[in-house]
């Protein structure tokens, strides 16, 4: 809920799409129910309970790979913890300053 109230506030912006990203199987009620009264919930097809030594990266690769075929036409996917903040409005006018040099370079994927 903290995650939703800190980065869903900055949702100005109609070619962004925000979702919170989730470990779905044996995922609880509270969560599922939390899930359904906001609709913007993405559940992954892996454990809910996976620890810390393989849950993230997990969740980090079946995350791209649900987004690069939920959203083919997206420019850019990002992924953040629910323990970090981030200023989204700082981010997006990063990614298209940084977006206005790939297209003058003609470079049209960019990984780090």
């Amino acid at each position: 809920a903290s995650a939703r109230a800190s980065f869903f506030q900055f949702r100005s912006d109609p070619r962004v799409v925000l979702r919170i990203v989730l470990r779905g199987i044996n995922a609880s009620d509270a969560v599922r129910n939390e899930s359904r009264m906001h609709g913007d919930t993405v559940f992954l097809k892996s454990p809910a309970s996976l620890g810390k030594g393989r849950g993230p990266l997990t969740s980090t690769l079946q995350w791209l790979r649900c987004a690069s075929r939920a959203w083919p036409a997206a420019k850019y996917v990002g992924k953040a913890e629910d323990d970090v903040w981030i200023h989204v409005p700082s981010v997006l006018s990063s990614l298209r300053a940084s977006q206005e040099v790939l297209d003058r370079l003609n470079v049209s994927h960019l990984y780090w």
